[in-house]
């Protein structure tokens, strides 16, 4: 005779790894782990927050920036830097001052420079000041080294002789010469001065001395 365990499963059945039902012992055991209500139930997992995400919270920690290294320095090739001939504004509101500088493109207008060029003053003082100074032969440098200027500095450059006029200036005016021939006030046409008979003395009336404004044709 069979004894029975206090579960109800005979030794037999708990030898196959069967119990009552049929189902495998190892299963029964996994599901009863899994169901609620049992003693070895886990804990469950703590509540996921949006917060807790990084890329859903509303200030996530970034990495910090990587520096990028200049040509030459750390003794790596960086990222190459475009220098640009811009001008920085400096002076109060109502009285601007400008310094013609040579700095990085990626740096603000106003902030680290590489070398000053010159300046220009567009509200001159009482005493007639020169309203711009430039040096000529350190800006000739930064223009054969590739630097870019801004497009008031390339205004600048061209009335200092330094630069070609820009496109627009160079371009000719299209339609040939203006027709500067006087208008009939009655008739709206181009009148033919050859044709016309101008009196020296406007006071002088029709008829007088033989001279009048008349077409001779």
């Amino acid at each position: 005779m069979l004894c029975s365990s206090p579960n109800g499963a005979s030794n037999e059945q708990r030898t196959n790894g069967t119990n009552e039902t049929g189902v495998p012992a190892c299963l029964l055991e996994l599901l009863n782990k899994t169901m609620p209500g049992t003693k070895a139930r886990r804990s469950a997992p703590p509540p996921c927050s949006l917060h807790s995400i990084p890329s859903l919270s509303r200030n996530p920690r970034l990495p910090p920036p990587q520096k990028q290294l200049r040509k030459g320095e750390g003794g790596e090739e960086g990222a190459e830097m475009v220098v640009r001939i811009r001008l920085a504004r400096f002076g109060c509101r109502n009285r601007p001052f400008y310094r013609l500088m040579a700095a990085d493109s990626r740096y603000p207008r106003d902030g680290k420079h590489l070398e000053v060029l010159g300046y220009y003053n567009p509200l001159p003082g009482k005493d007639g000041g020169k309203r711009m100074g430039l040096k000529f032969d350190r800006v000739k440098y930064w223009l054969s080294v590739g630097a870019q200027p801004s497009d008031p500095v390339e205004r600048m450059l061209f009335r200092a002789g330094i630069l070609p006029p820009p496109p627009m200036l160079a371009m000719e005016h299209k339609g040939g010469p203006r027709d500067r021939r006087p208008i009939d006030p009655m008739t709206g046409c181009p009148l033919d001065i050859e044709g016309l008979t101008i009196v020296d003395d406007p006071n002088t009336l029709d008829g007088e001395n033989g001279a009048s404004v008349e077409e001779t044709a």
